[in-house]
């Protein structure tokens, strides 16, 4: 229904800080029409606004920060980000095509966005703002928390992309279902389904072995036995774990309170190159992975 030269959607729970679309615009004006994508960064936000999570200046400016061709990238992780970050030239929607509804009637919704970025990336180029202007919310009971949902529908994207663009490595496509499936692990074990936790875990261990070397896989794995094994407590129970989490985001121990400027401050400090073994590890993919989204020709 939208009648403007550029779209720009957002999910009703997150926020636009002050000048995203601003700088987004700006950004798209000073391209030609090869460009049909811009997009920017965005922080996790509590249900009551608050910043939360921590932000590495070497992560962003070396991984979401890409621009140009991008879509073996784009292939082997989402760098755009969620469903409200993005600025899109609207003749690229009127070529590609919107979102494929096709993947709620099946069952599989979830990942939208991410075949949406990918079609797009096929025929345009894609340009970054970087700096923090989204607020990404994060709710347990959010749609992103239905991880074989999600599962179920980020494998049947995967499938249909391998089937048309055979001549990107099949490593880069096991590494990014690995990657998803470590997503959907944290998303599992935030709002206490413990066997769904261990089934991602399974599943990203699966296919790649190198998971193994990320030290938190270990506690997750040992809470959640621990709580499935516990579970006929009543206050082990995954309804009692769900409302103790809830518990813990309304009690807030005098925390400060981080501004997206303060953000954005942080964000320009000197960058430190990760040094835990998994963290250097992704590091390495990643730039084997630009590179050779480089030389693909699609």
């Amino acid at each position: 229904k939208s009648s403007g030269e550029y779209i720009a959607p957002i999910d009703a729970d997150d926020i636009w800080y002050p000048q995203k679309i601003e700088k987004q615009v700006q950004c798209m004006l000073k391209t030609d029409a090869c460009v049909g994508l811009v997009y920017a960064w965005a922080v996790y936000i509590d249900p009551k606004d608050l910043i939360i999570g921590t932000y590495n200046p070497y992560e962003f400016f070396n991984i979401y920060n890409l621009e140009g061709d991008v879509y073996t990238a784009l292939v082997y992780r989402n760098f755009v980000g969620n469903a409200s970050v993005p600025l899109i030239r609207r003749a690229c929607l009127d070529k590609v095509g919107g979102y494929n509804c096709k993947l709620k009637k099946d069952g599989a919704q979830g990942c939208e966005d991410l075949d949406l970025y990918l079609r797009i990336a096929e025929c345009y180029q894609f340009k970054v703002v970087p700096e923090f202007l989204l607020g990404y919310r994060q709710l347990n009971a959010s749609m992103s928390g239905n991880c074989m949902t999600m599962a179920k529908s980020y494998n049947t994207v995967m499938a249909d992309v391998q089937q048309r663009h055979p001549e990107i490595p099949s490593a880069i496509y096991q590494w990014s279902a690995s990657q998803f499936y470590s997503y959907l692990l944290g998303k599992s074990y935030a709002c206490g389904d413990y066997l769904s936790s261990l089934l991602c875990l399974k599943k990203a261990v699966q296919l790649d072995f190198a998971f193994l070397l990320r030290p938190g896989m270990y506690k997750v794995f040992v809470i959640s036995i621990f709580q499935i094994a516990a579970k006929s407590l009543t206050f082990l129970n995954k309804q009692d774990a769900h409302s103790w989490l809830q518990f813990k985001q309304k009690v807030k121990f005098d925390e400060p309170v981080i501004t997206i400027c303060d953000v954005n401050k942080q964000i320009n400090k000197p960058q430190q190159l990760p040094w835990k073994p998994y963290d250097r590890l992704l590091l390495q993919r990643w730039l084997r992975v630009v590179q050779i989204s480089q030389t693909i020709s699609l």
